[in-house]
Formats: structure tokens, sequence, C-alpha cells
């Protein structure tokens, strides 16, 4: 998951703990009680780019497809100047080649985040809070398999090619073409439908 991706990385480049950082979504999260500083990671964005890449195996398709997430991190608290320097901190890394093995690690890649927001608010208490906020942009290749079905073996019967349908053994392209092609479901019920018309 890609918050989970996000997490590791704080956690790793920065000297948060577990216990501050919180995964936020609209207002269905409660802060914490104390204000001595605090993160919350939300899914803003989601892009596909381009089409999927498909490959298959016996009995299984897999479909893949590459995903940009834009992801805010609001980083709250009491300090002004801690948590405007954690923002500055953080989006000066995700401009580096230094994190770029910690993503590739991952499956995935950082290729840039916007500048920091000042966003400060009042919280439930109207006790007003430093928010300084960050957008990371996240790719990373998501993937799905599917069962799919397929013949173990095609048994073609030449016995009755190019024959009439009373079975004279005669042969008439009228009825049947030589050779064996590749046909759509829609050309092939209309052959259907002028072979049976024609009896």
């Amino acid at each position: 998951m890609i918050l989970e991706l996000i997490n590791d990385f704080l956690l790793t480049f920065t000297e948060l703990k577990q216990e501050v950082i919180f995964q936020g979504y609209q207002n269905c999260i409660a802060m914490p009680p104390n204000n001595e500083g605090f993160c919350v990671m939300s899914i803003m964005e989601i892009k596909r780019h381009g089409t999927n890449v498909e490959s298959n195996s016996e009995n299984e398709r897999s479909i893949k497809k590459l995903i940009s997430y834009g992801i805010d991190i609001d980083f709250i608290g009491d300090n002004d100047l801690k948590q405007r320097e954690l923002a500055s901190r953080v989006e000066g890394l995700c401009w580096s080649d230094y994190i770029g093995a910690f993503f590739k690690e991952r499956n995935a890649s950082m290729p840039y985040s916007a500048g920091v927001q000042d966003v400060p608010y009042l919280d439930e208490d109207k006790h007003f809070l430093h928010r300084y906020r960050i957008r990371l942009y996240v790719s990373t290749w998501e993937e799905t398999s599917v069962k799919e079905t397929t013949a173990k073996e095609v048994v073609i019967d030449h016995s009755i090619h190019g024959k009439k349908p009373d079975d004279t053994g005669e042969a008439d392209k009228t009825y049947y073409k030589k050779g064996i092609e590749n046909i759509d479901v829609d050309h092939k019920i209309k052959e259907v439908h002028n072979v049976n018309s024609r009896k």
C-alpha cells in the first residue's frame, strides 16, 4: 500500500516516531491530544500513466499499470520552527538522488515534490496550530492476476473440408472456403447464417 511506503520513508529519513504518524481521510480521524508535533498523510491524487502491460503464464494473465499518487503530508504542532524545518527537510530529500535507491528497492520512484505550504488552523479547542504541508508524487506499478482458461490442444478435422452439406464429397467453394483463417465472432456468425440459408 502506498501510504505504508511513505510511512517507512518518514521513519527512515526523519526523526519522527511511529506513534505520531497518522493516515488522514478528510475529517474521519481524531488528532492526538498533545500538540508537541505530529504528521498526517493523505492521498489526494491518483493518475494512470500509459496503458496496461500484460503477460500470460500457463493459466493466468498478469495485468500491470503504472500509477502516480499525489500524497499530502501535514506536519502539525505548537512549535512553528520545528514543523517548518521538518517539512523543508522532507521536501529537499524528495529532490535528491540519495533516496532513489530506497524507492527503487520497493518497486516505486519519487519523481518530485511540491513546495512547502504554510496552512495554520484552529483545532476543536480553538487552539492555534502550525501546519506545513508538502505534496509528494510517487509512481509505482500495481499488478492484478486473473485466471485464464486456454486450450491445450487443437484438433482440425480435414475430412469434411470443402464438402457440400449433403456430403457428396464434391468440393464447392460456395459453402466452404479453402484453408484456415482467423475470423472475428461477427464474421463467423454471418458465415454460419449464410450456409444455413442456402440449405
